[in-house]
């Protein structure tokens, strides 16, 4: 499949992908990072896409482009997007929030990669133009992350997502996350894989997360 000509216009970039649990604080990690470490000029020096906000944009947007048939058809049969897709998706992304701020060359991206073959999609496909700077594997013990989902679901303005207000399935999507994302994290911490893992607990306040992330990702910037 052909890369999009509008990714021409996006320069070489630094990613850190953040992967953790539901619960985990891969949301609100980010957002700090983005509103509180600023430029000279105030403007964030990173900005976070979640992997699965980029398909549901995509999904909804009403285009008719490649990229949303080959999603949509994937959902559709109930299959997995293609990691390539996936990495195109992704590179999409990060040009508009370039050509909306063209500061911007550093990007938090969460949701993406769930498994070694997207991060090798990834390497193959995309690393020789933007680099991986590490993985960011936030860890949180099963028990607190439940509590949080529960919480999240009495918090929600609109109706609750199902799987944030049942333990039964709160429990199946912490397994299922363990049983996934293990591969990954070998992966990123192998040879192969660069020795790119770097893990913060994230079992303590938001300020305490946000403080030990945000040294290892301020050595990215100048």
């Amino acid at each position: 499949m052909a890369t999009s000509s509008t990714a021409t216009a996006l320069p070489a970039c630094q990613v850190v992908f953040v992967v953790g649990a539901p619960g985990s604080g891969k949301g609100t990690t980010c957002k700090l990072l983005t509103e509180r470490l600023l430029d000279d000029n105030g403007r964030p020096k990173f900005a976070h896409l979640s992997a699965r906000d980029l398909l549901r944009e995509e999904r909804n947007n009403g285009s008719d482009s490649e990229l949303s048939r080959v999603i949509n058809e994937n959902i559709r049969k109930g299959a997995l997007v293609p990691s390539d897709v996936m990495c195109r998706l992704i590179e999409q992304g990060m040009e508009r929030v370039h050509r909306d701020n063209n500061s911007i060359v550093r990007f938090l991206i969460d949701g993406f990669p769930r498994s070694p073959g997207n991060a090798i999609a990834w390497r193959d496909t995309i690393s020789s133009k933007h680099l991986v700077a590490f993985a960011l594997n936030l860890t949180c013990p099963e028990e607190i992350l439940a509590g949080r989902l529960l919480q999240r679901g009495k918090d929600a303005t609109d109706a609750p997502r199902e799987d944030d207000a049942d333990l039964t399935i709160i429990h199946e999507r912490f397994q299922n996350f363990q049983t996934d994302t293990a591969p990954l994290l070998e992966w990123y911490n192998s040879t192969e894989g660069k020795g790119l893992l770097k893990t913060v607990a994230s079992d303590r306040t938001d300020e305490e997360v946000y403080r030990d992330v945000a040294r290892l990702v301020q050595n990215l910037c100048p």
